[in-house]
């Protein structure tokens, strides 16, 4: 009898143990680092690769992710371009993991691709994707002239006044 419950103290240790791992785990990588990830992506027009080492120095940064289906992407694409004279600080990188036909449309369709400032490309092998682990789209991650992170758009909630916002009272 003793040893039964000895087993069973032990187990009752190791899943406390497991399950403390598992809530260190649910951290996402982009709020552990708090810094722009690692990343390199073919993008449109021709497929040359974008990487964060292309990234200029000394801009905040702005990682949109979007589906070219979804229409709220679309919605919150063509509210950027018509505000772009406010972002023309700002790097922006517009990542989807759909085909790249399929990201060109969404650049023509919503105006987004007549912009310097904006990349927009395939994230290939979902590097992106897992580094935020998304959960909705549109998710657009915002990091300062320092590269630090800043703040977590999603859906509805994403506007340029809030994005300047959040830059201003970081």
């Amino acid at each position: 009898m003793k040893i039964i419950s000895r087993i069973w103290v032990v187990a009752l240790l190791f899943t406390g143990l497991s399950s403390v791992h598992a809530q260190i785990d649910t951290i996402s990588p982009y709020l552990k680092s708090g810094r722009i990830p690692a990343f390199s992506i073919p993008t449109i027009p021709d497929s040359n690769y974008f990487a964060h080492t292309d990234l200029k120095p000394g801009l905040p940064f702005i990682v949109m992710i979007f589906s070219p289906e979804c229409s709220h992407c679309k919605e919150i694409a063509r509210s950027l371009a018509g505000r772009m004279e406010l972002l023309e600080g700002f790097q922006i990188l517009m990542v989807s993991s759909m085909p790249m036909d399929r990201i060109r449309f969404f650049a023509q369709e919503t105006g987004i691709s007549n912009y310097q400032n904006v990349i927009l490309g395939k994230d290939q092998d979902y590097s992106v994707g897992k580094f935020y682990r998304i959960r909705t789209l549109p998710s657009l991650y915002l990091y300062n002239e320092k590269g630090q992170f800043v703040r977590k758009f999603e859906f509805k909630d994403i506007e340029v006044e809030q994005i300047l916002d959040a830059l201003k009272n970081e």
